[in-house]
Order: structure tokens, then C-alpha cells, then sequence
């Protein structure tokens, strides 16, 4: 009697993707599909991301980590899309036809006084730290969720820092929702356009704050809640408590990729409001310090707003910039991303800059 004894190869997939399923994260998450359809769709978007996640998390080349958080079902171009904006050329642009304040019917207008465009300076009595951290001047991070409206979390999160700098004791967040509704038409679902042109619509909402909205006021999260989309509510603004901001200038500029003349800004200033390009990695940004050597740094593209708070080192991966971001606290290294400095205008970083004095 022959005995035949058979080889048998077994391939054992790494516990992350085992673990890992479509399901599982669609529990963990809370979200269900409306029909199945949109579900397998969603599944091939998961698969591909998550394979996109391991692979990356196992070259130890890398100085960051992804991760399969709550945007793991989307495509790039769908997440573009609805955190950061869609592209569209810049144009002459109405006011809201809701803003009572339409006496300034162009951006045109509003950029062209010479009240409205301010170049930035620096104190040179003011020393630039080889590190510094201004979190303590940031309200809680919050989410925009499924709006390209990042251009109004950083226009109210630099006013809010700078108010808590002024006053330790300030702890109120302005409504994003205000902006969208109240200022330029069009520009509530549009993040992408907004940094493309050198005086920029980051500008352009703190000047409306300063010159229209109210005489220097805005209004709470808590009084003007954020809706994800543009409403007609701007007029009942003028029935709401608001809160005196007190802007005397708005300065933007255009940096030109100069990561030194940045650094020195953010030490001088303690927020300062940045356009970056996200597209490669911010989706699914777990922790570390993110280092996108595909994205073009020549500041022709950017595409989502966000506010520098400060910079370091890491003993391991070199220098970052700290960014607050506004997808919610869940995401990132709690609502923040350290981005690579003096890594060659890493994600566009050191392009365009708005901040405000109070």
C-alpha cells in the first residue's frame, strides 16, 4: 500500500486585514448605506483603501501612519469634494441674495478698498522660538462634516485664538454657519477656490466681520448652530446675541513656499491661517508627521483651509508644523496633523497666510 502524503501551503494574511472588514467598520462607525448598490460600491472603495493603509503602514520609511477611520469608504475624488470643496475658477461673485448687507455687490469691491488689503510685517523685537505650541489657544475642534465649508472653521478659528490671547478667560466658538450664510454667494459648498487667488476669501470673511457683520460682531456656535449647508437664516442674525471680535486689521500674503518668513509669522501671530493641498493623505491620516512627497509644492495647488497653532521636532522624524484642523477631533492625532517643515513646502504649506489683529 502506497502512502501518498500531500504538501498543503497555507498564506496567513496579517491580522489587520483579517480584522478589518467592511462590516466591522461600518458597525464601528454607525453608518448604513441606503441600498446595496451604494453598498458594494462602498465595499470595493473600502477594500482598495484598505490595502492602500497596510501597505503604506508597513514601509518603515514612512513618518506618518494611516489608518481606516470614518472616511475609509470614500474615493479620493469624493472626499475632495465634500471636505475640502469643489474646484471652480474664481469669478466676480454676488452677495448672498439673503445677506442684507449686499450694498458690496463684488469680491472685487470689497478687495479693491485700500482699508481691506494689508501686507503681513513682522516685529523683529519679538523672538522665534525653536519650538513652539499655541494649542492652549484653541477652542475644541469641530467637525464640518459633509460640506466643503473649511474656509469658514479657519477664518472663525483664527479670530477665536487670537480673542483668547487677548483675554485667557474667552471660550466661545463663532459660528461657522454665520459665514456661510451671511457672506459671499456661492461660497458655502466651495473650499477649493477660496485660496487660489492671492487675496483670498479668508480675507475677504474677516473683512465682511469687520465691516458689514454687525460692526465687529459675530455670533456663537451656541446661538448660530452650524447646518452643513447654506440656509437663509442670515437675517435672523440681527435678533441674536453676538460677540464683539474687535478686528482693526486683516493682513493675507502670499508666501511663496518660505517656511522661515512662516515660522516667524506663527511666532508673531499664534495662529495663522494656511491653505494646503490634501489630497494624498489627509483622508486617512492616523498619527506622525505627514510628509507627502507627491504633492506639488510650487503653491499652484491647494485645495482645503486650515490654521497652524505651532511647530517642533519630533526625535524621530524631524520637523512639523501643527495644524488644527476641522474634520473633528475623531481624526488625526485629535482633530490635528503634523505636517513636515523645512521639507520643502511640504502639501503647499507655505503659500497662501491670513491672519488678524485685534
Amino acid at each position: 500500500m502506497k502512502i501518498i502524503l500531500i504538501s498543503l501551503t497555507f498564506f496567513v494574511l496579517p491580522s489587520q486585514l483579517l480584522t478589518d472588514t467592511f462590516d466591522h467598520w461600518k458597525i464601528n462607525n454607525n453608518i448604513l448605506f441606503k441600498n446595496f448598490t451604494l453598498d458594494s460600491i462602498k465595499r470595493e472603495i473600502f477594500e482598495a483603501n484598505k490595502i492602500k493603509v497596510f501597505a503604506h503602514n508597513e514601509n518603515i520609511l514612512n513618518t506618518f501612519k494611516l489608518q481606516l477611520n470614518k472616511f475609509a469608504a470614500h474615493s479620493v475624488e469624493e472626499f475632495i469634494l465634500e471636505r475640502c470643496g469643489a474646484k471652480r475658477k474664481l469669478a466676480t461673485t454676488n452677495f448672498n441674495p439673503f445677506n442684507f448687507f449686499s450694498m458690496l455687490k463684488t469680491v472685487r469691491t470689497i478687495r479693491g478698498t485700500e482699508k481691506s488689503r494689508k501686507s503681513f510685517s513682522l516685529d523683529s523685537s519679538k523672538s522665534t522660538p525653536a519650538t513652539l505650541n499655541n494649542t492652549r489657544y484653541t477652542l475644541p475642534i469641530l467637525d464640518q462634516g459633509q460640506c466643503g465649508s473649511c474656509w469658514a472653521f479657519a477664518s472663525m478659528s483664527v479670530i477665536e485664538s487670537k480673542l483668547m490671547i487677548k483675554d485667557n478667560s474667552y471660550n466661545t466658538s463663532l459660528s461657522p454657519q454665520y459665514l456661510m450664510d451671511c457672506d459671499i454667494k456661492d461660497m458655502a459648498l466651495d473650499g477649493q477656490q477660496l485660496l487660489l487667488v492671492k487675496w483670498g476669501y479668508l480675507q475677504t470673511n474677516a473683512l465682511f466681520l469687520k465691516y458689514l457683520g454687525g460692526g465687529n460682531n459675530a455670533p456663537s456656535v451656541q446661538s448660530y448652530p452650524y447646518k452643513a449647508a447654506q440656509t437663509p437664516a442670515c437675517l435672523s442674525s440681527l435678533f441674536m446675541p453676538t460677540i464683539s471680535l474687535g478686528i482693526t486689521d486683516v493682513i493675507e500674503n502670499d508666501l511663496n513656499g518660505n517656511e522661515t518668513a512662516l515660522q516667524a509669522l506663527v511666532a508673531n501671530e499664534g495662529s495663522v491661517g494656511v491653505a494646503v493641498d490634501a489630497t494624498h493623505y489627509f483622508q486617512l491620516y492616523s498619527s506622525g508627521v505627514l510628509d507627502d512627497k507627491t504633492a506639488d509644492n510650487t503653491c499652484t495647488s491647494v485645495n482645503h483651509a486650515v490654521v497652524l497653532v505651532g511647530y517642533g521636532t519630533d526625535s524621530l522624524y524631524g520637523d512639523y508644523w501643527l495644524v488644527k484642523n476641522s474634520w473633528g477631533a475623531d481624526w488625526g492625532e485629535n482633530g490635528m496633523v503634523r505636517v513636515a517643515r523645512n521639507k520643502n513646502n511640504s502639501i503647499n504649506i507655505a503659500c497662501f497666510i491670513y491672519y488678524v489683529h485685534l
